[in-house]
């Protein structure tokens, strides 16, 4: 019954690739007049063509592309990785001081200077999948560049960590206002967990010894700071100092990083936190299972001390929810767990998915109701996660079923 359950999941989460999520972004988000891809389009596709091009979405469209052409090889994706890797590399890099800008217009001139350490790693993560995907030596020289200058200027060899906020002169900006920010929230679990995928990824590119050490100082970071001390959630903001900014904990960002931390743990060849991190990662993902999911089986955004405090269902959050379920099953073989990713697949496919203009709604009111105000391309909605999600439940379920035991929790990796 698992068996079938587990293909049956695989094959729904390459149809929804295939055929909804790669075809939407190959046929709406390409500007064939300016070059490079649109900033922003609205649920309905209308096109915002002054609006600014940020480099998160960018380096997130490298990356997608990048990882389906070495999935699939087909010519279209690699026209379409080799676009975004052109324009990163003319519009957004900075040859002066290192790293990347944050925004450029429509036409592809700077406007924003300003660089964060959560997209300088996902520029990381894109180039090094950019190289992986097609052997460009120069994309990789680039993504250690970008790893050098994030460790030069973002690390914190005080405390611990990397902070969020870096100018262009690559020292940590120091206006009022940032100085604030630096102080009282200057460490994120964004920030970390995007220097954790960046980093991770980078390693199949480029497995240095010192990069792999870092990956492990952020595992441990992961362990000792974020996780919270009951291990069932993580923190979410902190201080210069790493005291804790705020008592919300995220259900989405709890299971995408359950399972990114044992992927970290087995490529950085970390097997004394290998058992530590398992055991968060499935702590990790039965509270979300617990708490976060509700009775149609999508998953909540955010709780405070009291409950729920934002009922809407982001669609990143459903979709690294599949995963986290997923990942956590695998090691454990609990079948509340299986059963949890199936629904909240279940959700996407009733309640996420664009039936009449494609890809997927950002975020879902908790009557179920999609918001189709939001927009369906911007800085922060990508084909990143939702491409992602496919790709590992079509790995896993294939790796899961491929084995003759199912009974029993295993390995990850044979």
């Amino acid at each position: 019954m698992q068996t079938r359950a587990l293909r049956d999941l695989g094959q729904r989460a390459e149809t929804e690739l295939r055929s909804d999520i790669l075809p939407f972004w190959l046929t709406h988000a390409i500007d064939r007049h300016n070059g490079g891809f649109y900033g922003r389009i609205a649920n309905d596709l209308t096109i915002v063509r002054r609006a600014d091009k940020g480099l998160a979405l960018n380096a997130r469209i490298l990356s997608t592309f990048s990882r389906v052409l070495r999935v699939y090889g087909d010519e279209v994706y690699r026209r379409t990785a080799d676009r975004a890797y052109a324009y990163l590399m003319s519009h957004f890099r900075d040859g002066a001081h290192g790293g990347f800008f944050s925004a450029v217009d429509p036409e592809g001139r700077v406007v924003d200077t300003s660089k964060r350490a959560c997209a300088q790693a996902s520029c990381i993560h894109a180039l090094a999948e950019y190289h992986l995907a097609t052997g460009d030596p120069t994309a990789l020289s680039e993504a250690v560049r970008t790893y050098e200058f994030l460790e030069s200027f973002a690390r914190d060899t005080m405390s611990g960590g990397y902070f969020e906020i870096v100018e262009r002169s690559a020292a940590p900006t120091e206006s009022p206002d940032v100085a604030s920010s630096k102080r009282d929230e200057s460490k994120s679990i964004t920030t970390h967990l995007s220097v954790l995928d960046g980093y991770t990824n980078l390693v199949h590119a480029w497995g240095s010894a010192e990069l792999r050490g870092r990956v492990r100082e952020v595992l441990r970071i992961f362990l000792d700071r974020i996780l919270h001390p009951s291990k069932r959630h993580l923190r979410l903001l902190f201080d210069e100092s790493w005291k804790p900014r705020s008592d919300r904990v995220s259900f989405g960002h709890d299971l995408e990083v359950s399972w990114l931390l044992v992927d970290a743990a087995e490529v950085a060849n970390a097997p004394s936190l290998l058992a530590e991190v398992q055991a968060g990662a499935v702590h990790l993902a039965e509270a979300a299972l617990m708490e976060g999911v509700d009775a149609d089986g999508g998953i909540l955004s955010e709780a405070g001390p009291s409950g729920p405090v934002d009922g809407d269902k982001l669609w990143w959050s459903q979709a690294e929810a599949v995963v986290g379920f997923l990942g956590a099953f695998e090691l454990t073989r609990r079948a509340p767990l299986l059963e949890a990713a199936m629904r909240t697949w279940g959700f996407i496919e009733r309640a996420v998915l664009d039936r009449d203009h494609g890809e997927w709604f950002a975020k879902v009111s908790p009557s179920g109701e999609p918001n189709r105000g939001a927009f369906k391309v911007d800085e922060s909605k990508c084909p990143y996660h939702g491409t992602r999600a496919c790709l590992e439940i079509m790995a896993r379920t294939e790796r899961m079923t491929s084995r003759a035991q199912l009974p029993g929790p295993v390995g990850r990796r044979v």
